[in-house]
């Protein structure tokens, strides 16, 4: 600030860059680091304004607010020549007004509210909170084991640098991590109280031991079934199996091995999904559904299909003296109106039948079947349209 006695013909060449760290009379001193404007000092008066010069000045104007705040606030305000008063009285007569709001530093901040603990199942949400007075930054840190670290916001983190932290789908391994948070304004921080995570593991979920198609794809109207191995672990469980057909809008109970229809789903999701889980425990953590099969459904042909050699196959064939059966299956999709002609006699011409055949005639039903579907036959003396039935019927011959 300005002096009683100046030199170097103040204040024409005075500037607070020139007063910087000096003595300028025998009773001053060296001025504190610091409290600068990129200095150590502050000129009160205008530069080459010799009325400008006042021989005393003191901070603090009573008709202007005060100043709290850290140290940088504290600087600017103090290097504000607004905020000074200058007169040229001789002391004792300059005398600090009281009453006047001044400047001083904010109150560290108060941890008010600690983290609590948090025990949660694996891959659930969770999530630490702390209450701080006066505070205005906020880093929360983790310990796993080592020594306590920044949290910085990821995958899993969010809120690192806020009053609240979130754990999204928190892994088995976050099992016993400690979590605390400094929380800091302009004059400094607190600690708070660290907090304890609990992880408890998931029940094991069964696992796919095999599914029929084993293929991913399958046509419309082709049964899909599948077998599992058992799910483990938890406390009272027992494995729990759902599946869908409309892409999950809507879910139905599963039997492992029991046969779930296709049919009309390559016209709507396209889908069927079967999913498992360990569920129903008596204590502990409910296991999640999850993916254990999949198949994806494949439309029939719209039109009658034509068959050629080795399109269908003899799957069965078995005489008595009072019944003949056979049974066929399917390797090819076939679309509605295919038919397929059987004869006891062989085939004595490609195109015309001979005498002493006999023959049968079987018609895909409308919207057609899928491959690998046996088909089950009663053969009759004159060709008829026979349905598909699902189970082996008698083929009989007459005299």
């Amino acid at each position: 600030m300005n002096v009683y006695d100046v030199t170097f013909g103040d204040p024409t060449t005075t500037t607070a860059a020139a007063w910087d760290g000096t003595a300028n009379t025998a009773s001053a001193s060296a001025l504190p680091t610091g409290l600068t404007t990129g200095v150590n000092a502050i000129w009160i008066g205008t530069q080459s304004v010799p009325a400008s010069e006042f021989s005393n000045s003191r901070y603090g104007n009573c008709a202007g607010p005060g100043t709290l705040g850290p140290i940088n606030t504290l600087r600017a305000a103090l290097n504000n020549q607004a905020n000074w008063i200058s007169d040229n009285s001789t002391p004792p007569g300059f005398v600090l007004a009281t009453g006047c709001p001044y400047m001083g530093l904010v109150p560290l901040p108060g941890i008010t509210g600690q983290p609590s603990n948090s025990a949660i199942c694996e891959l659930a949400n969770t999530s630490f909170t702390v209450t701080a007075s006066g505070a205005t930054g906020y880093q929360w840190q983790v310990d796993q084991g080592a020594g306590f670290n920044n949290v910085t916001n990821s995958a899993t983190y969010s809120g690192a640098t806020t009053a609240t932290l979130n754990i999204n789908a928190a892994p088995l391994a976050f099992n016993g991590y400690l979590y605390r948070c400094i929380a800091s304004n302009g004059s400094g921080s607190a600690t708070s109280n660290a907090a304890t995570l609990t992880v408890n593991a998931l029940p094991v979920a069964p696992t796919l031991l095999a599914k029929t198609p084993s293929v991913i794809t399958a046509a419309d109207g082709t049964p899909l079934s599948a077998t599992f191995n058992a799910g483990s672990g938890g406390t009272g469980c027992t494995d729990d199996y759902r599946y869908t057909t409309d892409g999950g809008a809507t879910y139905l109970p599963y039997t492992p091995g029991s046969n779930i229809s296709s049919t009309g789903v390559a016209a709507g999701s396209g889908f069927v999904f079967i999913e498992g889980r360990r569920a129903a425990c008596s204590a502990g953590c409910q296991g999640t559904y999850t993916l254990l099969a999949a198949w994806r459904i494949t439309p029939l042909p719209v039109a009658a299909t034509t068959l050629n050699a080795g399109d269908i196959a003899f799957s069965g064939y078995a005489s008595t003296p009072a019944t003949d059966e056979f049974s066929f299956v399917l390797l090819k999709h076939v679309g509605p109106g295919t038919t397929i002609n059987f004869t006891d006699n062989g085939w004595l011409s490609t195109n015309t039948l001979q005498g002493g055949e006999q023959t049968v005639t079987w018609t895909a039903p409308a919207g057609g079947l899928p491959e690998v579907l046996k088909s089950k036959l009663p053969v009759l003396l004159l060709p008829v349209q026979v349905p598909v039935l699902p189970e082996q019927l008698p083929v009989r011959r007459s005299a």
